[in-house]
């Protein structure tokens, strides 16, 4: 049974240091945790304060290494992105002539409008308003900006930071299989990096495991191009091929509002709607 506290848009993070990372999980008086923390804190991880007192661990990037440890080891559901707040009801990210959907440096919805569901897995008849949140357990967190991939799944929503999940094949990754895979990015090399993260995923079977792919934002990469190619047509070249869902363009990852990972989620890639369960405690 998974860990799933509640996230709340207006719920206060407290920022913690990854060297104080567990004493903030043991600390009762800190109900929402935001770290920046990466591989070198999985080793010590207070799993046994996680379960006696679960608290929403929000954080993208690295953080994402401490995510898939605690989902693997204890079911805590994670909250991917760097704030507390609404969710944007679609992505309002610029075309392929700008840069492409994933590699703007901010989301949020050009009109700022609601947009109308009518999924009867979504418990509302409006689900995208201005918050992202459908009223009931189910809230539709955004439109994406394009399908690259056509169908519709229901699973977990699983993943994170593209580098993390590379970094932990062989090395604590949890088990993807049928879950819905979010991948978000930031750029720290070129184009070249994140094509070899993607072929590890590839080559280690992990693409062909999943049920759908929810491409979020990669921070950094708006206007960069590397011979012609840019962000867009790496990942697109590794995932347009996919015998799955796969919906591109998601404002979700660095620099947004954090969605719970370790939920169901029901990915539409020809409606470009994600749909996950809000984490409840």
């Amino acid at each position: 049974m998974p860990l799933s506290p509640r996230l709340s848009p207006g719920d206060r993070a407290t920022d913690v240091a990854a060297a104080d990372l567990n004493a903030a999980l043991r600390d009762p008086a800190i109900r929402v945790i935001r770290v920046a923390a990466d591989h070198r804190a999985l080793d010590d991880l207070d799993v046994e304060a996680v379960t006696a007192d679960p608290k929403p661990i929000l954080g993208a990037g690295g953080t994402t290494f401490v995510h898939l440890e605690l989902w693997r080891r204890c079911g805590l559901v994670a909250y991917h992105g760097d704030t507390v707040g609404p969710l944007a009801p679609e992505s309002g990210w610029p075309s392929a002539e700008t840069g492409g959907p994933l590699a703007a440096e901010s989301g949020g919805s050009e009109s700022g409008g609601s947009e109308t569901c009518g999924s009867e897995t979504c418990g509302s008849e409006t689900c995208g308003t201005e918050t992202g949140q459908a009223e009931g357990p189910r809230a539709t967190v955004t439109r994406g900006a394009e399908t690259w991939s056509s169908g519709r799944a229901e699973g977990l929503l699983l993943g994170g930071d593209l580098a993390a999940i590379r970094s932990m094949i062989g090395a604590g990754l949890p088990d993807l299989t049928g879950a819905i895979l979010l991948l978000t990015g930031e750029r720290t090399l070129g184009l070249g990096q994140v094509d070899r993260q993607l072929t590890h995923l590839r080559r280690a079977g992990i693409l062909t495991r999943v049920r759908g792919v929810a491409l979020g934002h990669f921070k950094g990469f708006n206007g960069y191009a590397d011979r012609g190619w840019t962000l867009t047509d790496v990942l697109a070249d590794h995932l347009r091929g996919l015998p799955v869902p796969v919906l591109a363009g998601l404002p979700v990852g660095p620099g947004h509002p954090a969605v719970p990972l370790g939920t169901t989620a029901v990915l539409d890639a020809d409606e470009r709607t994600l749909k996950v369960d809000a984490g409840v405690g």
